[in-house]
C-alpha cells in the first residue's frame, strides 16, 4: 500500500479472505468527498503539490 497516499485501497499482503470483500467494494466504489476533494485539488495544482511526491528533507510527511 502506498505509504504517501494510504487512503488508496489496493490488493496487497495485508488483504486476506476475511476482508478481500469490503477491500474490493473500496476499490469498485471509492469514497470521495465530491466538496472538498476537488477544492484541494485546484490548491494543489496552483501551487504545484503532487501528492505521490516523497516528502524533501526537512519537510514534514503530512505537508
Amino acid at each position: 500500500m502506498s505509504t504517501v497516499r494510504p487512503e488508496i485501497a489496493c490488493i496487497d499482503e495485508t488483504c486476506t479472505s476475511l476482508n478481500v470483500h469490503e477491500r474490493a467494494l473500496d476499490i469498485a466504489v471509492p469514497h470521495y468527498d465530491w466538496i472538498s476533494m476537488p477544492i484541494i485539488a485546484v490548491v494543489d495544482g496552483l501551487i504545484h503539490i503532487n501528492p505521490d511526491d516523497e516528502p524533501q528533507p526537512g519537510q514534514d510527511a503530512k505537508h
